[in-house]
């Protein structure tokens, strides 16, 4: 089974950066352990959204998405996984863009192979609105807690 893990995010917006920095744990995991028989994983970061996914979820049976969510009741630094009629992100507001799973939806009505799992991983943020290279303290405190969440999942997915 492919499965893609996808951090969102903006990386000079300080707790936005958030779903970047807990990708690239789950990277350094999956580095040092290898332990996820079974599974193709593809660790990918993107700043943009929307139709840019597309390319990113390509061949993957199942994905999981890491992003800040500012708009759900999650105190700074909580994360929780979010049903997708819950989710949005910064990244897809404007006439030019659409959410992830419009577009996912779209790619698959045009022959695309794309996941039919999708799950979210939420993080509860302080400050998307300030320019800084590192998350707040609550946030940068939940990165590694998330990244073994992420890791918890994909584990349970390879030995489906």
């Amino acid at each position: 089974m492919k499965i893609v893990v996808l951090g969102l995010g903006n990386s000079t917006l300080t707790d936005d950066s958030v779903g970047l920095w807990i990708v690239r744990k789950v990277s350094a995991h999956i580095g040092a352990q290898g332990d996820l028989q079974g599974c193709s994983v593809e660790i990918s970061e993107n700043e943009a959204g929307g139709w840019t996914v597309l390319d990113q979820f390509e061949g993957a049976e199942h994905a999981i998405l890491v992003d800040a969510v500012g708009h759900l009741d999650l105190p700074p630094g909580e994360t929780a996984w979010i049903p997708r009629e819950l989710f949005t992100s910064a990244r897809t507001s404007g006439v030019h863009n659409a959410d992830i799973f419009t577009t996912v939806e779209w790619g698959r009505r045009h022959g695309m192979k794309l996941p039919e799992g999708i799950d979210v991983l939420g993080v509860g943020v302080q400050d998307t609105a300030t320019y800084g290279e590192f998350c707040t303290p609550a946030v940068e405190g939940c990165i590694e807690p998330a990244a073994r969440k992420v890791l918890e999942r994909l584990r349970i997915l390879c030995q489906e």
